[in-house]
């Protein structure tokens, strides 16, 4: 089985999928969350990402770690999926809820194909005064 490469990830409020195309609009892309106070809760969370250079079939999961205190903050697992074609870019989307932060930081989503971790993609979670936001 080939090892696919992760090609993107990006993160939003929302993910429409179109039932009879399959094609997803992403609402409200973003790569930081701003918050006054700590901790904050986001209620809706969504990771779109692509893979290439694939075949056959995979397990993807997809983490959302603290970085500074090493803590899994959730894990989605996706249905097997089945590649094609190594050539076929291949997208997928999921949704986290109720998500909370405790503290600013760098915080991390990490894809995962079985055991082997394939990617990452940070999310920088920022501290403001209430005067400057």
């Amino acid at each position: 089985m080939r090892r696919p490469i992760l090609k993107s990830i990006l993160i939003c409020d929302q993910i429409i999928e179109d039932i009879v195309t399959r094609k997803k609009t992403l609402v409200g892309v973003f790569e930081r969350l701003i918050s006054p106070t700590f901790p904050i809760h986001h209620g809706n969370l969504g990771v779109f990402f692509q893979i290439v250079d694939a075949e056959g079939e995979y397990n993807f999961s997809l983490e959302l770690a603290d970085v500074e205190n090493n803590i899994t903050m959730g894990v989605a697992h996706l249905p097997t999926a089945k590649v094609e074609s190594p050539v076929q870019v291949s997208n997928f989307a999921l949704m986290f809820q109720g998500l909370r932060f405790e503290h600013p930081g760098v915080h991390e989503f990490r894809l995962w194909v079985g055991n082997e971790l394939i990617g990452q993609h940070a999310l920088n979670v920022l501290q403001v005064d209430k005067e400057t936001q």
